[in-house]
């Protein structure tokens, strides 16, 4: 049965009633639009404030993965389709909607990937910090408290590192804070349609739409209104789903297969999985008690009826949400927490509604703050000399192969490398193969689990596919490999030359004479099943 629509409050309207009125001692009101204009306009001025000092104190750093997305950009703009190798169809992305928009700005303008990813996260995190203050009146608290809730998240460093490091977490928590504001307008169908780029964005956020729906049917505000929202995400989700069967031959993309783990895989990591978690909880304290402050005022209310509540709600089930992410996946290897990080803006979210209570819980509000802001005095401190609003330049030992191999590679030569982001994109005219299984299909079905990597098959990786240069970063991932397989190959060592942890590029032997001429200032070693050391 239909009911009336929630009214759609003006811009601005606190709880039903005018902010530019107040009430007096006498109980009659009386207008003070003066005094709340500061209050809105100052909190705005102090929002954008703090976004110039934090974009332009902050060393940002694309992780290696942006490159995967970048390659599969950049062979779509050029007419290659969207895969990592030529004529591979093998999703090995998760993040389908940003890549789309990189290969976009690729076809369309001669601007470097950088500069536009970089440019592009920093608007998404400013957009989503503006509809935080926005979000602030209708959840009924002062924008100053929405202002509160996006300095929290940015004065948090791991938060502007995942927002920033050239992967798609700027465009999902934008999108995240998007949903709420729409549904906080009553526009469910928009509402709707912005929880399904999410699904485009990342895979896990299909959940997050079917709880939107979920919250919908549940207040029963409108069948109509329910039935065209539903429509809009079930259009797009099934739509996004058949492309990538009818494109890759799989629903699921190929990087969250080679990342899924069955149970008894699981178990043995769960050391692993909880560590992951205990050290987000130690470096986001604020955000664990905005957590733990959500879930104790859902149990106080046991109630739905009010719009904070279901927003409240919605937030404190995605950050649960994301905890099962984080166990299923054992963790992550990048740093910054991003699997929690990404979910950033439903922390800021949920501290309005919380903060806005009453003047103490603004007071611990406004202590959380503090406690956040210490960690951004740290950091800042660390990195005061770098250039204002760009990327810290590639180094280190992916670089320094790359530069090496670039000029000496033959297009017909294959190259592995298990980290093979910003390699594969700087040698873009040459075939790769991912060790653990990110773009490889057969490794992703039939690997064994690397944790927090993805899957291997060595046998598979340097029996079959024989690459001509094998390039990793650790080389840990061959102890155990067959010896035979191992000897057809001739290694050379850049750093940590007495260990697993070594930094290694093997050359097959076939192809001696021409690459190894590149690595003869680096240690030769002898790579055996058991251990690694100087060659003989």
């Amino acid at each position: 049965m239909s009911t009336k629509p929630e009214p759609i409050l003006p811009e601005g309207m606190i709880n039903g009633a005018w902010p530019d009125t107040d009430k007096t001692s006498s109980g009659s009101f009386q207008s003070v639009p003066a005094a709340r204009k500061i209050v809105r306009y100052g909190s705005l001025m102090l929002l954008l404030a703090v976004l110039i000092l934090i974009f332009t104190t902050t060393r940002f750093r694309l992780v290696d993965d942006a490159y995967i997305s970048f390659r599969y950009a950049y062979n779509l703009a050029h007419g290659e389709g969207l895969v990592f190798n030529v004529g591979e169809r093998v999703e090995g992305i998760t993040n389908l909607l940003w890549t789309l928009i990189v290969a976009a700005q690729i076809a369309m303008f001669e601007v470097s990937v950088r500069p536009f990813v970089l440019a592009l996260s920093l608007g998404l995190i400013t957009f989503a910090c503006l509809r935080l203050w926005q979000l602030a009146p209708l959840l009924g608290a002062s924008p100053l408290i929405g202002t509160l809730a996006a300095i929290l998240l940015l004065l948090n460093p791991e938060f502007i590192y995942t927002t920033t490091n050239g992967l798609e977490a700027a465009l999902y928590t934008a999108l995240l804070v998007e949903v709420v504001y729409r549904y906080c307008r009553g526009r469910f169908e928009a509402a709707c349609l912005f929880a399904a780029l999410l699904f485009m964005t990342r895979p896990e956020g299909a959940p997050l739409g079917l709880l939107l729906i979920a919250l919908e049917y549940r207040h029963r505000r409108s069948v109509n209104q329910i039935a065209m929202g539903s429509a809009i995400w079930v259009g797009i989700v099934v739509l996004v789903t058949l492309f990538r069967i009818r494109y890759y031959g799989s629903p699921v993309p190929n990087s969250v297969l080679a990342k899924s783990l069955d149970l008894h895989q699981l178990i043995p990591l769960q050391d692993m999985a909880f560590a992951y978690v205990k050290g987000f909880a130690w470096t986001n304290l604020p955000l664990i008690v905005i957590f733990a402050w959500a879930l104790w005022q859902l149990v106080q209310t046991r109630s739905l009826a009010g719009l904070p509540e279901r927003v409240l709600l919605f937030c404190v089930t995605a950050m649960v949400y994301s905890s099962i992410i984080v166990l299923h996946n054992a963790g992550d290897w990048m740093p910054g927490h991003r699997l929690f990080l990404q979910y950033g803006t439903l922390y800021a979210v949920a501290f309005i509604p919380l903060a806005g209570k009453d003047r103490g819980a603004t007071l611990l509000g406004l202590a959380l703050l503090l406690l956040t802001s210490r960690q951004t005095v740290d950091v800042l401190m660390t990195q005061r000399s770098h250039p204002i609003l760009a990327y810290a330049q590639p180094s280190g030992f992916w670089f320094n192969t790359s530069q090496r191999l670039a000029p000496i590679l033959q297009q017909s030569d294959m190259i592995g490398a298990e980290a093979l982001g910003y390699v594969s994109y700087s040698l873009i005219r040459n075939r790769f193969h991912d060790p653990i299984g990110l773009t490889d299909a057969y490794i992703a079905r039939h690997g064994a689990p690397s944790p927090t990597y993805g899957k291997t098959d060595i046998s598979y990786t340097l029996g079959s596919v024989k690459p001509a240069v094998m390039i990793w970063h650790w080389a840990g991932h061959l102890k155990g490999a067959p010896q035979a397989l191992l000897d057809n190959y001739r290694t050379f060592c850049a750093a940590n030359c007495a260990s697993w942890n070594a930094n290694v590029v093997m050359i097959r032997r076939d192809r001696l004479a021409d690459l190894a001429p590149a690595f003869l200032d680096w240690m030769p070693v002898k790579i055996d099943t058991d251990r690694i050391g100087d060659a003989p």
